[in-house]
């Protein structure tokens, strides 16, 4: 949250935070030009996947409540093992040798399959296996 107006003398911007009903932050008032972030340290799930969430002002607010930016994340969990961290860390250190920039080496190397790196092979055994990288191709 940041305030991006001048407030005039008699006017105060503060609410506060509601997710599912319940209180769950301390009152925010934003800073002039600043940044303030509320984060949340404990994963949070919401009953049939929907979240509520709400900004509501206090009864001394005069303005109302603002959101500049919002960032949600989830958990993706994946059927299979992740590639191999040493062989993760070869590759990166690789890459950064190199000043290599492909536009998709992001993530993990191998997995999900559809995603692999490109220029990379990797070896799928079974699910429960890491994966391997057994091939680079830097000719492109």
């Amino acid at each position: 949250f940041a305030e991006i107006q001048d407030l005039q003398a008699n006017d105060t911007r503060e609410f506060n935070i509601l997710l599912n009903g319940e209180v769950f932050s301390d009152t925010i008032i934003p800073k002039k030009l600043g940044v303030t972030t509320v984060p949340s340290v404990t994963p949070t799930t919401c009953q049939g996947g929907e979240c509520s969430l709400q900004l509501t002002r206090t009864k001394t607010s005069t303005l109302p409540p603002l959101l500049n930016a919002l960032e949600i994340y989830a958990v993706i969990q994946f059927p299979q093992s992740e590639t191999n961290e040493n062989e993760v860390a070869a590759i990166k250190n690789i890459e950064a040798t190199y000043g290599l920039s492909r536009i998709n080496w992001q993530g993990d190397p191998c997995v999900p399959q559809q995603f692999m790196w490109n220029g990379l092979n990797c070896s799928h055994t079974n699910i429960s296996t890491a994966p391997r990288i057994t091939s680079l191709n830097l000719s492109s």
